[in-house]
């Protein structure tokens, strides 16, 4: 009975040292895993790709901010062209009405106004 007892307490012994060697190696490892996580050079990278994402942020906002600017920009631009197409056939109408100018010409200054090109004043 004492050898059995003896050899069982021997076996719980070993067994628990290879539960004990096999829970130190997973521990080595993960010590390892947080010192790898923790180093100087994946700090750097984590810096660095911030750096990189902020800045592409920044760029794409410019883009953004542009791009509404030159679209407010073509709206005013169109709203001046309108009125100034506005104006010259004001003046054709002005001119129908006081004046006995041929077909011709007048066929003439309405293709001047919708093609922008200027007709110089008699």
């Amino acid at each position: 009975m004492k050898e059995a007892a003896l050899l069982s307490i021997i076996l719980f012994c070993v067994i628990s040292e290879i539960q004990a060697r096999r829970a130190l190696r997973a521990m080595r490892g993960l010590v390892r895993l947080k010192l790898l996580m923790e180093g100087s050079v994946v700090k750097r990278q984590a810096a660095n790709t911030l750096k990189c994402m902020q800045t592409l942020s920044r760029v794409q906002s410019q883009i953004r901010a542009r791009r509404i600017r030159m679209s407010e920009e073509n709206q005013a631009r169109q709203k001046q062209l309108l009125q100034k197409h506005a104006k010259e056939l004001a003046g054709l109408k002005v001119c129908l009405s006081y004046s006995s100018d041929s077909v011709f010409f007048l066929l003439f200054k309405v293709s001047s106004v919708v093609f922008g090109e200027r007709i110089a004043k008699k």
